[in-house]
């Protein structure tokens, strides 16, 4: 194996790697804290690549892409909080699994009636289309570098919010004892609503970046 070959596989391991971070830190805070087992995690996911990329096919602008890709997840995390998520917190988990698979279908059968089932390519910005150079025979793109800090920041925004703020906390606590974070917080909407909008928010952002990352949108996603 050449030098080349293993920093390009670091590299991208690093990336793809971040990548699946956030989806994990994601499934992990609903579930720990609203005891929600989302199937659907993955099309959420797949719902901000695609957003992005019909934004930026319409504008041409990715940077546009994001910002709205971001704000259409907060939106669809705060809806399904409020009209499906709320009513099975005490449910039996398997009345969530069903729940969510419907929404996997759901998901899927509008994402074919819309893009339908090719693959779709996500242009990369011209301010990030040039090549890094690393070693003398090995230079990197520079937007994965670029994806690559984007995820280290929302990973740190994501720890910041958890460790360091007052929403954080109740959330911690919600998490250890669920009923815990009921008197502090005043009620339970913002206690549920906060995490479910926060991890639909970041889940449009990392793909988006992704979808540029790869220069495709995949047609379908994993649960």
């Amino acid at each position: 194996m050449t030098l080349a070959t293993l920093l390009s596989q670091l590299l991208n391991g690093l990336q793809y790697g971040l990548l699946l971070f956030l989806i994990a830190s994601g499934l992990t805070l609903i579930f720990g804290v609203l005891g929600i087992i989302n199937l659907a995690h993955g099309s959420l996911f797949m719902i901000g690549a695609y957003v992005a990329f019909l934004v930026a096919r319409s504008t041409g602008s990715l940077w546009l892409a994001l910002p709205v890709a971001i704000a259409c997840g907060v939106g669809l995390g705060l809806l399904l909080e409020r009209f499906l998520f709320r009513h099975f917190y005490k449910r039996e988990h398997l009345d969530q699994v069903l729940l969510t698979f419907a929404l996997i279908l759901i998901f899927e059968e509008l994402r074919s009636a819309l893009v339908g089932n090719d693959f779709h390519a996500v242009p990369v910005p011209a301010a990030l289309d040039f090549s890094v150079p690393i070693t003398a025979g090995f230079s990197y793109a520079a937007y994965r570098f670029v994806v690559i800090g984007v995820c280290l920041l929302l990973a740190a925004l994501l720890f910041w919010w958890v460790e360091r703020t007052k929403m954080g906390a109740i959330i911690r606590a919600a998490a250890e004892t669920p009923v815990a974070g009921t008197p502090i917080s005043g009620g339970t909407s913002t206690l549920t609503a906060s995490p479910t909008a926060g991890r639909c928010a970041v889940h449009p952002a990392g793909r988006a970046e992704s979808s540029t990352a790869r220069h495709r949108t995949t047609p379908t996603a994993p649960p």
